[in-house]
């Protein structure tokens, strides 16, 4: 009889203790859940914008992952809850059109690959009671007040934007010199059914450079001939630049592809793209 009490009674030690160490567990995970919001909304307050006096705006964009659900990032000095229209055209016709609104001086906007090889992207406020708050358009009425007392607006290529993109992609410095009738561009475009219908977009370029380059500067070239072609097309899947001799066989090569795999034909995300160097003997 002794050893059941004595076993009841440790038994029901053990058990307050788990029901307290829950309790603790439970408090503590609030409190760091707390902690995080209050670190989250100090972090926002302190990049509040607020206009007080006359400024003179300011917007810089930034294209992300442009060969798959593309988007672009934007930082400017609009104060908080702005909200601007985005427009993406090709030769004048509205291709996309979304309305986002500015936090923290920052701004994003997603979009469907098949737009990315659009000509511009225009970003517009509009100083109207329309679009904005009473209080805000006290605030946006300060901003470019002599230049732009109605609207504000920036138009941004969208050839310069991702070859800005891809130049930070490859680490991309432009070359030196290079003779464009050494260079063949060969379309590897085709449609594949399996394991979806889809168009299998590839390119392959061949240059015949001179030997007394340096291995360096042919690299910025193969770059620099990649990041042309993309620009034109950022939904290729694939591309590669192959140096070759004077019979045209390959010595070397750059592929650009997802996971650095020519044969590749579909990807979950941009950022599974490598750059490969591949030698051939």
């Amino acid at each position: 009889m002794k050893f059941l009490k004595y076993l009841c009674i440790g038994l029901g030690a053990i058990l307050a203790l788990f029901i307290v160490s829950s309790i603790v567990i439970v408090v503590l995970g609030e409190n760091e859940i707390e902690k995080e919001i209050e670190e989250t909304r100090i972090e926002k307050e302190k990049n509040r914008i607020v206009i007080t006096e006359p400024t003179k705006s300011f917007m810089e964009v930034e294209l992300k992952s442009p060969g798959k659900d593309p988007y672009i990032v934007g930082k400017c000095n609009f104060p908080d809850s702005t909200e601007l229209s985005i427009m993406i055209y090709t030769k004048r016709l509205i291709k996309g059109e979304k309305y986002v609104n500015v936090y923290g001086g920052e701004f994003s906007y997603f979009f469907k690959k098949e737009i990315v090889n659009a000509d511009s992207i225009s970003i517009r406020c509009v100083k109207l009671s329309a679009f904005q708050s009473p209080n805000l358009l006290k605030q946006l009425a300060l901003v470019d007040t002599a230049t732009h007392p109605k609207a504000i607006e920036y138009e941004y290529s969208m050839v310069d934007l991702k070859r800005a993109s891809y130049q930070k992609l490859l680490e991309y410095e432009a070359p030196q010199e290079l003779d464009m009738s050494t260079v063949e561009v060969e379309d590897w475009t085709k449609e594949y059914t399996f394991p979806t219908h889809g168009i299998w977009k590839r390119k392959n370029i061949k240059i015949k450079a001179d030997p007394s380059i340096e291995k360096e500067e042919i690299t910025k070239q193969m770059k620099h001939l990649i990041v042309e072609e993309l620009v034109k097309d950022a939904t290729i899947v694939g591309i590669r630049a192959n140096l070759c001799d004077n019979e045209g066989y390959p010595r070397w090569r750059l592929i650009f592809a997802p996971n650095g795999d020519w044969g590749q034909e579909e990807f979950e995300s941009y950022s599974d793209y490598k750059l490969v160097t591949e030698k051939i003997y």
